[in-house]
């Protein structure tokens, strides 16, 4: 026993010296490696719709490292080590530097925008902790080391008062206060004070007119020949997305425009003449720019301030950097040589950190349109063919780094089959768990096909082509498959599905019809048949995995697909023990249950499995004897997915862009180009005033 205790004695006290030792020099190194890895996830995130492993990441690392700040500011002053007092008041600078967060991540979500008054209260309570520690060392600091911690406190603090700054301007009220200041209201006393003075004069009289807004035209002719044809069309894109975010980036809060701007979607901006691969284009730009005005820090890089800023802090940091050098090499300053390492690697991780940064100014939409529209306003032909090239290496690392447009696919089938229960199940039922992992196991991500991107545009812009009027606009809008049907001359065998149901009953009908449908097919399923079938698990995973796209109908919309699921679950049951290959087997044999019976005669309107109802519509589908019947089907689809799309608040829309740029804000976008859209209230813009001839 006496050996034992005298072996196992000396050990901790190694472990907690060497802890006390090395933990405050481990924590600053992991400041500097959160940093880094928020700015990498922070330029990837917008990339795809995000994987659930970046979401975590970028999670993680944004909100440990706003909690380790607390830490990293006052643990190497409180702690017994042989740090130098110096470099403990350094490092205290540095953590305030980092919990000021990066350029690419700003926000992680839009609720962090939303708080941005909490913000402020961090950061009083990090500048009082940060200057507590730079007095107590304050004795020690004198000569040229206040010139390497007094910039780096400086840095700080502005660089965490432009993080509350862009956190105030990410929220909506502040995007409605941008657009304010851009769209000044016309002043009415102004306007009929001069339309009675010139009417008294006696000479002329006055009119009040609508001015027709005049067309910007995406490129000025004489810069397209600048471009390589490779680059034309993306160029041009992006001037159009640029013009059209600037000019209706209003939406997301919910702006209401009049019967000019559907004029000017529709017409002169040539949105409806473009292909469906242009169009998307465009609109995931607008996004994209969107995306970099709330979650990331562009509103205040893309300025005078934040660019002089930048490299006003790149040099003094650089000049820190050198003057540490200078003070441990030539003055031989005694502090330990792992606390030497420690303080050149802050110095270069911030070097690194701020080299990502002019990175993405660099290669960001915003300085990309700048450059472009500065091409016709510069002479020299020397520095058109510099900013051509910087236009054609941008868009190369774009293509490296182009945006994966995914879309999420529910596996009604797996789900339906994956009946039998468990311990794991059990286990995760216990603790409320249960659907989130359900819809985790079940639901992976596609790349969105051209076939889906074609349909998807063909069929809103075939409506927006056959509207004439404001009135048709409207009903078209509303339409969440009639117009389809009515086209395809199916109203009669099933419409009944659309125009007496509500869109919650109508989606999942639609979702178990499509199901049961391409089940009974099999191999000889068309090319049509399955995007209709990526269609409907998408909205299948819009119900289950994002119900908040659905607030008037999401609760019913949730509850009858998931009844509609534990009625498939017992029936499949009933049958006998089936695997995912007998998935056909079991849709058959719905199928040749005996419907004659209106399901609702039965069970009443209640919110119940409408199982027997989608089974009544893959049998009308099978019945059909028209040859384009696929096609109904996708644009049936389409217009469900556009009706989700469109009663989705456009704040919404902008917390979905934190994860990426997702395909029913792609189709929210798109349709509100092509008119079809209820933002669309009002019948006139603002009047002018009009000189004319008297009459006498």
């Amino acid at each position: 026993m006496s050996g034992s205790a005298s072996f196992s004695g000396p050990a901790p006290s190694e472990i907690e010296k060497s802890w006390t030792l090395w933990h405050p020099r481990m924590l600053m190194l992991f400041s500097c490696f959160l940093q880094v890895a928020q700015m990498l996830l922070g330029m990837w995130r917008k990339q795809s719709y995000s994987g659930w492993i970046i979401k975590l990441l970028t999670w993680l690392s944004y909100n440990v490292a706003n909690g380790i700040s607390y830490f990293a500011i006052v643990f190497p002053f409180v702690v017994e080590s042989n740090t130098d007092r110096r470099l403990v008041a350094l490092w205290a600078s540095f953590s305030l530097l980092h919990s000021g967060g990066v350029d690419t991540l700003n926000a992680y979500s839009l609720e962090d925008n939303r708080l941005w008054k909490r913000h402020v209260l961090y950061f009083i309570a990090k500048l009082g902790m940060c200057v507590t520690v730079v007095s107590q060392c304050s004795l020690q600091l004198h000569g040229w080391f206040v010139v390497v911690v007094v910039p780096v406190f400086i840095i700080a603090v502005c660089n965490y008062a432009e993080r509350i700054w862009v956190h105030k301007r990410g929220t909506m009220d502040g995007l409605r206060e941008s657009l304010q200041d851009l769209e000044a209201q016309p002043d009415y006393s102004a306007i009929m004070d001069k339309k009675l003075r010139i009417e008294r004069s006696g000479r002329l009289s006055t009119e009040l007119r609508i001015p027709k807004p005049r067309p910007p035209w995406p490129i000025p002719s004489a810069s397209r020949s600048f471009f390589p044809p490779s680059i034309a069309g993306g160029v041009e894109a992006l001037i159009t997305s640029n013009l059209m975010h600037k000019r209706y980036r209003g939406l997301y809060d919910n702006e209401r425009y009049c019967r000019e701007d559907r004029e000017y979607n529709r017409r002169w901006s040539a949105f409806a003449s473009m292909s469906y691969d242009e169009a998307f284009q465009v609109v995931e730009n607008q996004m994209s720019l969107m995306h970099d005005e709330i979650y990331t820090r562009a509103p205040a890089l893309h300025t005078r301030w934040g660019l002089i800023s930048r490299l006003c802090f790149f040099i003094a940091m650089l000049g820190c950097a050198i003057t540490f050098a200078f003070l441990v090499n030539k003055r031989g300053l005694p502090v330990p040589s792992a606390d030497v390492l420690v303080t050149y690697l802050l110095f270069i991780f911030d070097a690194f950190v701020r080299g990502l940064s002019l990175f993405v100014f660099v290669f960001s939409h915003q300085n990309t349109v700048g450059i472009i529209n500065s091409i016709n306003n510069n002479s020299n032909k020397w520095m058109v063919k510099v900013k051509v090239w910087v236009v054609q290496l941008t868009f190369k690392v774009w293509h490296i780094k182009s945006p994966w447009l995914s879309m999420g696919q529910f596996d009604f089938r797996g789900c339906c089959l994956d009946h039998q229960s468990s311990h794991f199940k059990r286990c995760m039922q216990s603790i409320g768990v249960s659907g989130e992992v359900e819809n985790y196991f079940h639901t992976k991500y596609i790349p969105i096909s051209n076939e889906v991107k074609d349909s998807i545009f063909q069929v809103l812009r075939d409506k927006s082509n056959q509207a004439q009027d404001a009135g048709d606009y409207k009903r078209f809008t509303a339409s969440r498959g009639q117009w389809a049907l009515t086209v395809g001359n199916c109203v009669d065998k099933l419409g009944w599905s659309v125009k007496d149901r509500g869109l919650s009953q109508s989606l999942c009908i639609w979702i178990t019809a499509i199901n049961l449908y391409h089940a009974s097919q099999g191999s000889e399923a068309s090319a049509l048949l399955k995007t209709a079938k990526h269609l409907s698990d998408y909205l299948l995973h819009l119900l289950r995995v994002n119900p908040v796209l659905l607030p008037s109908v999401a609760p019913d919309s949730v509850k009858i697909c998931n009844k509609t699921i534990a009625e498939l679950r017992i029936f499949i049951h009933d049958i006998g023990p089936l695997d995912t290959k007998d998935w056909v087997e079991a849709s058959l044999l719905i199928l040749g249950q005996s419907t004659y019976v209106d399901p609702r005669r039965v069970r009443g309107d209640q919110i119940m499995s409408v199982l027997w109802d989608g089974c009544i519509l893959a049998q009308k589908i099978q019945e059909l004897e028209t040859e384009n019947k696929e096609l109904i089907l996708v644009r049936v689809l389409v217009e469900l997915l556009t009706d989700i799309a469109l009663q989705c608040r456009g704040e919404l829309h902008a917390q979905l862009l934190a994860e990426g740029l997702g395909l029913v804000t792609i189709v929210w976008w798109i349709a509100f180009h092509l008119g079809l859209s209820p933002c669309y209230e009002f019948e006139s813009a603002a009047a002018a005033i009009t000189v004319v001839s008297a009459q006498r």
